[in-house]
């Protein structure tokens, strides 16, 4: 229930859910099976590229953010990582 990074989304493009698993596997941060999971049913799969990823020195809560701005609603999708996948994604 915070903010604690950033990033710019460089590029989106859309895969063959295959495709996208050979293409960009290893960069998911998910597992094999997790993966065909969440695109179960799916035909194909959009990618947002990331670049400038990196952690915020202080995270700002949801209330905080609430608080500076009117009507704000954090997206219905996150995903915890580990704090080793969190390192590798700002190294």
């Amino acid at each position: 229930m915070a903010l604690v990074g950033e990033c710019v989304v460089d590029d989106i493009t859309e895969w063959q859910i295959a495709d996208l698993w050979k293409a960009l596997g290893s960069k998911t941060g998910v597992d094999r099976d997790t993966f065909d999971k969440y695109f179960e049913g799916a035909e194909h799969a959009v990618a947002l590229h990331l670049v400038n990823v990196r952690r915020l020195a202080n995270a700002v809560s949801l209330k905080d953010i609430r608080d500076r701005v009117e009507g704000f609603e954090p997206p219905q999708s996150f995903r915890y990582v580990s704090r080793a996948k969190s390192e590798a994604l700002t190294a």
